[in-house]
């Protein structure tokens, strides 16, 4: 019987990629790096300080953990500022919410953004209340595809992982599911890299075609 279903942020929720991309490039272009979009899809998923490592290492430029921080926090002020206006969660992201909640779904968030934008986005999309825990990218150690933060918040939430459902947009976000030994659906972006989703258990082109009917048919 389904315990828990544990769903990401950025591209189930929410879809601020574009502004994301906008925000690492703002920050790479002080370092002369020129980011293009295709690096950034292909880093998309990764913990914020790890994306700023990877890519700042890719070009011979070292950093501190403090100067790393720094960086974080200047791209996460600018990617604020600029998804400030207007904010709605992805479509049929609140009727699923609503409709697990009903079943009596323990709910869990699993996020490779950092604390800080979780606390500024959720208020504001009105979604935070619906989840049992929330955990971010900052708060693990390890970020996807190692399973650390899916398997964290099942402890949280006192479910076994074989029994819960994840919902990821990445194939990063897939391999943490599996790794962790849960159900997994992929959530296909149009506007994105179409990553290798052959792992996924259910895959959907948005929140819209998922349910608890497929949910529960997972099992």
């Amino acid at each position: 019987m389904i315990q828990a279903v544990i769903f990401d942020f950025d591209g189930i929720l929410l879809d601020t990629s574009n502004q994301l991309y906008r925000g690492y490039k703002k920050v790479f272009k002080r370092f002369n790096i020129d980011y293009k979009k295709e690096q950034f899809n292909e880093n998309y998923g990764l913990k914020t300080k790890e994306h700023f490592k990877k890519v700042l290492s890719e070009n011979d430029i070292g950093t501190s953990n403090e100067e790393l921080n720094k960086l974080v926090e200047e791209r996460d002020n600018f990617y604020r500022h600029i998804c400030n206006e207007n904010l709605k969660s992805l479509p049929g992201a609140q009727k699923l919410l609503d409709e697990l909640k009903n079943k009596n779904i323990k709910l869990g968030l699993a996020s490779s953004t950092s604390r800080g934008n979780l606390n500024f986005f959720l208020p504001k999309l009105g979604l935070q209340a619906y989840f049992d825990h929330i955990l971010a990218g900052n708060e693990v150690t390890r970020g996807k595809p190692h399973p650390e933060i899916y398997l964290t918040v099942c402890d949280h939430l006192n479910v076994e992982p074989s029994y819960c459902v994840g919902i990821e947009d990445t194939d990063k976000g897939i391999n943490a599911l599996k790794n962790a030994n849960m159900k997994a659906v992929a959530v296909i972006l149009t506007n994105r890299k179409q990553y290798d989703f052959s792992k996924a258990d259910l895959i959907v082109r948005s929140l819209e075609e998922l349910n608890w009917s497929k949910i529960t048919m997972l099992f």
